[in-house]
């Protein structure tokens, strides 16, 4: 009820007065008039209400309750999504940041941390994580597992195709706060330039030259801010 009347505000405001002059009318029809022809204007302000007050029912009923309904099924959906998206980008810096570092805490992680990671890794290193298309029912070996590039390209993917199907199926429900920190993503160094340019170079890159960590730390900024926007559609 009450994000109902803080919604429509206007609309609430003359239901009020339009029942207030129903009973008043129903009230006043065996006094006498207050001036001449009042009965007659009287008569006419309370067939407006009746008018106002029987679409206002028709409003409630059968327009704002079932897109109500309607957006709160949406909302949990998106809020799934956002959690996927969020799941996707965290996985790359857990599984990255336990091959280097030993131990991962999403709490604790800053940027020194993220920019000695990056410094120390090479991305043939292969990570604890075995490739489904390329495990076997009995013997596991190296190449089973996803190399550093590997992971950080199919996470990526799975970003953007969550992203796309937010886009996609409920742009209707997607608030502007929403919109902008998914074209953030999208635009972000980590899709634009390592995951299409850097990582698809040949050989066994090494960033432990970098004086400036332009990837993780703002990609893992973008993936806090998108994780606090989910509280948005509860």
């Amino acid at each position: 009820m009450r994000r109902f009347v803080k919604c429509n505000k206007v609309i609430f405001a003359s239901f009020v007065v339009s029942f207030a002059i129903i009973a008043l009318y129903i009230f006043s029809l065996k006094k006498i008039e207050w001036f001449p022809y009042a009965g007659e204007w009287f008569n006419v302000l309370f067939q407006l209400s009746i008018g106002f007050v029987i679409n206002f029912i028709f409003y409630v009923t059968q327009v704002y309750i079932p897109r109500q309904n309607l957006t709160r099924q949406a909302n949990r959906c998106i809020q799934e999504r956002i959690q996927n998206v969020v799941d996707k980008m965290d996985d790359i810096f857990r599984r990255i940041v336990e091959k280097y570092d030993g131990k991962y805490d999403k709490c604790c992680i800053t940027r020194e941390k993220l920019l000695d990671v990056l410094h120390k890794m090479r991305v043939n290193d292969r990570i604890n994580v075995v490739a489904a298309s390329r495990a076997f029912p009995v013997h596991l070996n190296e190449s089973s597992y996803f190399t550093v590039r590997e992971w950080i390209i199919t996470r990526l993917e799975f970003v953007e195709h969550d992203i796309d199907c937010i886009f996609k199926y409920y742009s209707f429900f997607v608030t502007p706060d929403l919109m902008f920190v998914l074209e953030k993503i999208l635009k972000s160094p980590m899709h634009k330039n390592f995951a299409r340019s850097i990582l698809q170079s040949p050989g066994d890159l090494s960033f432990e030259k970098c004086d400036e960590d332009i990837f993780f730390s703002p990609y893992f900024d973008l993936m806090k801010e998108l994780e606090s926007l989910k509280e948005q559609y509860q």
